[in-house]
């Protein structure tokens, strides 16, 4: 799997006025199955609480993708 991840080309897009964010998207194995994770959001947040959605989210100023 990871032969074919090196292929591709990281794209980063101009921020125009929006908050820098950083999600990963994970491919792992289950009995041989590639599977994606996906976490479910806190019910307490103001905002889009018990939403589905992939590991990450806003950065901070200074902060990497990778370190977000």
């Amino acid at each position: 799997m990871q032969k074919h991840l090196g292929s591709f080309e990281r794209h980063e897009m101009a921020l125009n006025r929006r908050r820098a964010a950083a999600v990963t998207l994970t491919v792992c194995r289950d009995d041989d199955r590639p599977v994606i994770i996906v976490t479910r959001r806190s019910a307490s947040l103001r905002a889009h609480s018990r939403q589905w959605a992939l590991p990450g989210g806003r950065r901070d100023q200074g902060e990497t993708a990778v370190e977000a």
